[in-house]
């Protein structure tokens, strides 16, 4: 079977990005993420837009036959849900303090 990288719908704290690529290359997620982590601290590069385009461009393990239009307007599309549902959580919890 050829090997493909997918964003991991299994180990994922936000997108999949880093689940998916630690199964690609065999290696703990923790890892990646830490990688990434310690990139976006200290500047090296741009981590967050090679996140965003990673999200965006790398399919999902169940689009992986969509053709890539596709999969980049369905990773657009989740990132504007994942970002809808952030500013809702962020607007619940300053409704709750201020109450």
């Amino acid at each position: 079977m050829k090997k493909r990288l997918i964003r991991s719908d299994s180990d994922k704290m936000i997108a999949g990005v880093c689940g998916g690529l630690a199964e690609y290359f065999e290696i703990d997620p923790t890892i990646v993420r830490l990688v990434f982590a310690g990139a976006f601290l200290i500047g090296f590069g741009s981590p967050g837009l090679l996140y965003l385009l990673f999200w965006a461009i790398v399919p999902r393990g169940d689009n992986l036959d969509a053709e890539p239009k596709a999969v980049i307007e369905a990773g657009v599309q989740e990132m504007a849900e994942k970002g809808r549902q952030v500013v809702e959580d962020v607007k619940k919890q300053v409704s709750g303090r201020e109450e």
